[in-house]
């Protein structure tokens, strides 16, 4: 069966639609979007011809068609933790908000582990891009070794998929590995001997049809640990796992590593001093974590030019202490979505999951769209909810105020409504940003259930929870009116 995800399409001023969306080979379509489909990483639409527009390859959960001061935009968030406008009429994008969700300081063990009987001696490891498979190398048999995650992303529903293993010879110690975005290419950085190693799925993301390619580089320092590559193939990243340094090295021939050149110099330093061992980039390029064996915990990094660590690096931070739950880390991996942290400790050889980095639970959820005043407003569940008049990007200053994201709102009534838990939250009136003004804006905390949609209905903005569907009256905050209709509750996130 495909996946099934829900985006929020909002369309027009005063309707809103969620669409349930099948992917299978790669494909999202709408069923109903007024051709306007979503394929992977572009959007195409067809008005006279088919048009299609890539965005920076990124991957986009939400979408909203609306009009501003006349002007008719789509607005899309993508995985990259980035919001853009796409112009109606010359179907260009550009980026409008780059709502960095945070860093890895509060990154906590999230109480779930998986111990690969398999594999003795735990070093490297890799996860397939939708979570469901999780490959491991073990550098006393010299293999890897593949599992399959029943649910996608949590490492406590892991089993090794039998037979699914591979002698990596002529690697005699593994380390790091790299397996391309579609599942076809295997890269192994190896100490024995130093060097990177090239392999190939005859069936993509299946160990048992993997084959050595017969080639072999002999670059980068001594002691490889971590391996990563740029999207397209022609740069390489190698890490020091005895020193503190993190090399750039180009192909010349995409995914070939006989064409890689090393020059000492091209590398970068990391915050510790030494036994930096797995590296890992978010999607996007522009972040860069490193575990660090000797101190037990992984930096991170900010990049200005993705992909780039020769210049414009920043260091950013350092999560927590791993002990004891990944302490001797020589592993490291994240979810697609930057939500969850692995690492493969290789001295109690288990993996464990950490929540990272500072987002919460519902940074995983789809965006949500509605308009207020010829503004529309963009919840996107990991950072304080922004409105957007068609040329500025304003903060609410609802987390300031009330220290919640929220999942979803409504304009009602001259004033903005945000759902967040068991709790409804409401500006003052005519107002983005006054979450707090006496008697005018306010919240309400005692909801039966979790808040999952709200919608306006003449004069009733309905609200519905997991548990219980309310609505509310009235144009006076003081006279506001809550009521509820028990057990007619629903369970999705949007209502239908």
């Amino acid at each position: 069966m495909p996946d099934k995800n829900i985006f929020n399409v909002y369309g027009g001023l005063d309707t809103r639609k969620s669409f349930g969306i099948e992917k299978e080979s790669g494909v999202i379509s709408f069923d109903e979007a007024k051709n306007i489909d979503i394929l992977g990483k572009s959007i195409r639409r067809c008005k006279g011809q088919e048009q299609k527009l890539q965005i920076s390859g990124e991957a986009i959960k939400g979408i909203a068609e609306h009009e501003i001061n006349g002007i008719k935009y789509m607005s899309v968030v993508t995985d990259a933790h980035k919001y853009y406008r796409i112009d109606d009429t010359t179907w260009t994008a550009s980026e409008a908000n780059d709502f960095d969700p945070g860093d890895i300081s509060t990154a906590s063990y999230a109480s779930k582990f998986y111990t690969p009987s398999e594999a003795t001696a735990l070093i490297g490891l890799f996860f397939k891009s939708d979570g469901t498979k999780m490959y491991v190398t073990d550098d006393t048999t010299d293999s890897i070794y593949q599992y399959s995650l029943s649910t996608a992303w949590d490492v406590s529903t892991a089993s090794y998929d039998t037979g699914k293993t591979l002698d990596l010879n002529p690697s005699n110690d593994p380390r790091g590995i790299y397996i391309k975005s579609d599942g076809t290419r295997l890269f192994l950085a190896s100490n024995s001997p130093d060097g990177v190693y090239s392999y190939t799925f005859s069936t993509p993301w299946d160990v048992g049809t993997l084959t050595y390619d017969s080639k072999y580089k002999d670059i980068g320092p001594n002691f490889p640990s971590g391996i990563w590559f740029n999207p397209d193939g022609t740069r390489m990243f190698l890490s020091d796992g005895i020193g503190r340094y993190i090399y750039q090295i180009e192909l010349s021939t995409a995914w070939d590593i006989t064409t890689a050149t090393w020059v000492l110099a091209d590398r970068m330093q990391i915050n510790a001093t030494n036994n930096v061992r797995d590296i890992f980039f978010n999607s996007s390029g522009t972040k860069l974590y490193a575990t660090v064996l000797s101190g037990s915990y992984t930096e991170q990094h900010n990049l200005s030019t993705p992909y780039e660590i020769l210049s414009g690096v920043t260091y950013v931070t350092t999560s927590p202490n791993h002990t004891p739950y990944g302490q001797a880390a020589t592993g490291l991996a994240f979810s697609s979505d930057g939500i969850k942290m692995y690492l493969a400790d290789s001295q109690n050889d288990i993996v464990y999951q950490w929540d990272s980095p500072d987002i919460n639970a519902a940074g995983a959820l789809a965006p949500y769209f509605f308009q207020f005043q010829n503004k529309l407003v963009v919840i996107t569940g990991m950072t304080d909810p922004f409105t957007d008049d068609g040329t500025t990007i304003t903060q609410t200053g609802l987390y300031t105020a009330r220290s919640v994201y929220g999942t979803c709102g409504a304009a009602f009534n001259g004033r903005i409504f945000i759902g967040s838990g068991n709790a409804i939250y409401w500006t003052a009136a005519n107002s983005t940003t006054d979450w707090t003004t006496a008697n005018d804006a306010g919240f309400k905390t005692d909801l039966n259930g979790t808040v999952v949609d709200m919608r306006v209905f003449g004069s009733y903005l309905m609200i519905w929870t997991t548990s219980d569907v309310y609505y509310l009256s009235g144009y006076d905050p003081s006279d506001f009116k809550f009521d509820h209709w028990s057990d007619n509750g629903v369970s999705s996130r949007f209502a239908n």
